[in-house]
């Protein structure tokens, strides 16, 4: 069945007869911007310029069931054979999807059968190629066990070099461990000799320091009871002289028959027996004074020296 001569405006534009002119013109502008080539999403198509000519077609048809619907002449006369239109676009609709189911189910049988003549060859090749994997299996397995003969020999060897490398290594890290601990002991002996010696010589410096300052005390104290008894026995010398000396003038005194002066008396009078004497005046030791006095001794007034 042949497509209809006059056009479905009503399915075109996916609107019904009952619709007003405000409807029919925003399904056009709804179905322009739906269909523009801009609009269209980028791989959707594989050829641009039959996109192009598709969507010019698809808008001039439905521009031109705009214009016929929105005129009111054009759409009476329209409506009035719309019915016979419709009912041939459903009829060839339905052949349509008539022809396009018988279509898809030859299509779908054609490409059963191209499957499962696909799936025979895959199924041979894949026989194939496993009878060519077990060839090729058996030989790398015969391979295999080749190689880990030689892998285990060469694992052996390896083995055994690692193990006399390894035993080498160890001794020459004992060694180097034993002359490290060696050159450590020495170190730290010398370490400690230095210590022992530095703190020895510093023993012996503060005995050093302290023997001569105990002997410079000892010399101190030394000096100071020198210097002690060398006044005490000064002062001892100085009394046994003033004993001897007074000693020497009582006996002075006695032999020329004078009164003892007695020192203590304020009056400093010599009360004499005889004739008076020439009075010796001892050195006593005693400090000089310059100014008149009387001599306890004498009783005579000096003028110029005394021992008062």
């Amino acid at each position: 069945m042949e497509e209809p001569e006059i056009p479905d405006y009503y399915e075109s534009l996916g609107v019904g007869p009952q619709s007003t002119v405000r409807d029919i013109r925003k399904a056009f502008n709804r179905l322009a911007k739906l269909h523009h080539p801009d609009k269209q999403a980028p791989g959707t198509c594989a050829d641009a310029g039959e996109f192009r000519k598709a969507s010019s077609l698809f808008i001039v048809d439905v521009r031109e069931a705009q214009e016929t619907l929105c005129d009111e002449i054009r759409r009476r006369e329209y409506d009035i054979t719309y019915p016979a239109i419709q009912l041939q676009w459903i009829q060839y609709r339905k052949e349509k999807d008539f022809r396009q189911a018988r279509e898809r189910l030859r299509n779908a049988e054609e490409e059963r059968v191209r499957r499962r003549a696909a799936e025979d060859a895959i199924k041979r090749e894949a026989e194939a190629e496993r009878a060519r994997k077990v060839a090729e299996e058996e030989q790398l397995a015969a391979q295999r066990a080749e190689r880990e003969k030689l892998w285990a020999q060469r694992e052996r060897e390896a083995e055994e070099r690692s193990r006399e490398a390894g035993r080498k290594a160890r001794e020459r890290q004992e060694r180097e461990a034993r002359e490290r601990i060696q050159k450590d002991q020495e170190k730290k002996a010398e370490q400690e000799r230095v210590v022992k010696d530095l703190l020895r010589k510093d023993k012996e410096r503060k005995a050093e320091e302290r023997s001569e300052e105990a002997a410079k005390k000892r010399r101190e104290q030394q000096d100071r009871e020198a210097k002690e008894r060398l006044v005490q026995i000064l002062i001892e010398e100085r009394q046994d002289t003033i004993r001897r000396n007074w000693m020497a003038m009582r006996e002075q005194a006695e032999s020329r028959n004078l009164v003892p002066i007695d020192i203590r008396s304020p009056s400093l009078n010599r009360v004499e027996s005889g004739p008076p004497a020439k009075c010796v005046h001892p050195s006593l030791g005693w400090p000089r004074k310059n100014g008149p006095s009387n001599c306890y001794f004498c009783g005579n007034k000096l003028r110029a020296l005394n021992f008062l």
